[in-house]
């Protein structure tokens, strides 16, 4: 994770769903940018992935843009604000 736009992702094993995993490394990602002076955090997530949707509004992210990925499936682009 970086203030110039660059990536980070997470991917949580289908065994390990539900386990609580994500919301712990979101948490922590959250913290880590709170104390590097980030003023947002923004991610990209499938409309379809109602589990993925529903953690982020739980911390906060709010809608920002509905679009399309690079293989043109509709995502919602989440924005967090942190200042």
């Amino acid at each position: 994770m970086s203030k110039d736009s660059k990536y980070s992702i997470t991917v949580v094993d289908h065994d390990c769903r539900g386990s609580g995993i994500a919301s712990l490394l979101l948490g922590a990602k959250i913290q880590w940018a709170k104390e590097h002076g980030f003023k947002f955090l923004q991610t990209k997530v499938g409309v379809s992935n109602h589990p993925s949707i529903g953690m982020l509004n739980k911390f906060g992210y709010q809608v920002v843009r509905l679009g399309l990925s690079k293989t043109k499936r509709p995502v919602l682009t989440m924005r967090l604000t942190l200042a």
